[in-house]
């Protein structure tokens, strides 16, 4: 039930977090801009802490596993997925901007 609630109130928390006011400005567009602009800031963020804790996790399997293979492979495969899965979630905004040039 704590665990249920904690990761409710984390998720509450980042939404309350990352909530920009937006006023009757003369250009709604210019805000909705900016709110994206500040989102694809601190996802870029979030998304680099996860993989520097997937990556440490990683290094501390392959530090402590005692010549066990199956712990070996495993770090080895947490290290090459959290970087490719990186790369891509990060990767999106470049090539919707690529795309999106063509479109208008």
């Amino acid at each position: 039930m704590k665990r249920i609630y904690m990761i409710t109130m984390v998720a509450v928390g980042m939404m309350v977090g990352m909530t920009v006011t937006a006023y009757a400005a003369k250009d709604v567009f210019s805000a909705g801009e900016a709110a994206i602009n500040d989102f694809k800031v601190f996802f870029i963020a979030i998304s680099t802490a996860a993989l520097a804790v997937a990556l440490g996790i990683a290094h501390l399997m392959k530090t402590f596993s005692g010549g066990n293979v199956q712990k070996i492979e495993f770090a080895n495969k947490l290290t090459s997925g959290s970087i490719i899965g990186w790369t891509l979630v990060n990767g999106v905004g470049l090539i919707a901007n690529t795309i999106a040039k063509y479109l208008n």
